[in-house]
């Protein structure tokens, strides 16, 4: 499954959280589980767990793969980058990944 990811404020959720509650949420829009991301990403479960707690850093590589699944637009890509590799609280607007829009033809 594959969304359009849009950088907007999620109207019920503080714009500060760490990098991998932001993980975690981009991975619950996508309608994945921590397995099934894991395989995506070329990562354990219990790795992306860990990604999720903040217990380690995602590699560059596992956030392009996540970027592309994601839906994340190339001029975006960096700030998503920067995202989703961070420690700590990234005080920016949470990801809302939105459905790709229906082609008109």
């Amino acid at each position: 499954m594959t969304g359009q990811w849009s950088v907007h404020d999620a109207e019920d959720t503080p714009a500060a959280r760490s990098a991998g509650t932001w993980i975690r949420i981009t991975r619950q829009a996508l309608d994945l589980t921590q397995e099934e991301l894991a395989k995506h990403i070329g990562y354990s479960r219990d790795m992306v767990r860990k990604i999720e707690a903040d217990e380690r850093r995602m590699s560059r590589e596992a956030a392009e793969l996540l970027a592309r699944l994601a839906g994340v637009p190339p001029e975006q890509h960096q700030q998503f980058l920067r995202i989703m590799r961070g420690s700590g609280v990234v005080d920016v607007p949470l990801p809302r990944l939105m459905p790709a829009p229906a082609d008109s033809t």
